[in-house]
């Protein structure tokens, strides 16, 4: 957390929101006041002292939007190191963001801004994890540093403004702890039904949205109905292929 919030700033980038509704959701997460907790040794090594840092999500996203970090760049401006992502984290994470929200309303879903937050904050952990090993930018580990940065910052005013409970708050850290390893393609595997199987049943429903989603990252916002239509199909088969691997680990349970 301290890392990201120290992070040299660079040139902001802005996203450009299609759907009102998460231009909305997303301002009202910025005015988010959040605090988190850490220890700090005293002059006397056998007393710690608690320390409370107190920010806003607008400082958090400042620091997400202030780098390309999927592209890095050397002291000229030149690109040294690149990654699958093309476009940058910040645009990454608020096109994810609108296409889980589409997604979410056009299936029904319960909660559509729920899935808007998980969008938005499911590669936060990104900054934190970056390693650059030669001309590739790597970001192993950044699900569970990001599920645990979601973890450490929530607050009562976040619950508040967004109208997420705490056990809503702790399903977007868990879809960013084991969204890397939710492909679809990977989803007729039985010890990966399984695994899918045993999330709690709030991160369940997060998670075949964000995934297809994530995949369709690249393309424009605006994207059109035969592109959505295709990711719904991905949406409906993987929440049948969920529900089929708990039927199938509740009969095992019981032999």
């Amino acid at each position: 957390v301290l890392l990201l919030l120290n992070i040299f700033h660079e040139t902001m980038e802005s996203y450009a929101w299609s759907v009102p509704e998460c231009q909305d959701a997303f301002e009202a997460l910025l005015t988010c006041p959040t605090e988190f907790y850490f220890f700090q040794v005293t002059k006397d090594k056998d007393d710690w002292a608690q320390a409370i840092v107190t920010t806003t999500w607008r400082d958090i996203w400042e620091q997400v939007a202030s780098r390309h970090w999927h592209t890095v760049h050397d002291a000229r401006g030149k690109p040294k190191a690149t990654s699958q992502h093309t476009e940058s984290l910040a645009v990454h994470l608020c096109a994810c963001a609108e296409r889980c929200y589409t997604l979410a309303v056009n299936q029904g879903a319960a909660h559509p801004v729920k899935h808007f937050y998980a969008g938005l904050l499911h590669a936060i952990g990104k900054p934190g994890a970056l390693q650059v090993r030669g001309k590739h930018a790597s970001f192993e580990g950044h699900g569970l540093m990001g599920g645990a940065l979601i973890q450490d910052l929530w607050s009562y005013a976040v619950g508040t403004v967004t109208g997420l409970t705490r056990d809503d708050w702790a399903d977007l850290s868990t879809v960013a702890d084991v969204h890397v390893c939710g492909h679809f393609h990977e989803m007729d595997q039985p010890n990966h039904l399984d695994t899918f199987a045993l999330l709690p049943s709030g991160a369940r429903a997060l998670l075949p949205v964000l995934r297809s989603a994530e995949l369709a990252a690249p393309v424009p916002a605006r994207f059109g109905k035969a592109a959505l239509d295709q990711l719904e199909k991905e949406v409906v088969a993987a929440r049948q292929a969920a529900a089929a691997a708990a039927v199938q680990a509740d009969a095992r349970a019981k032999e």
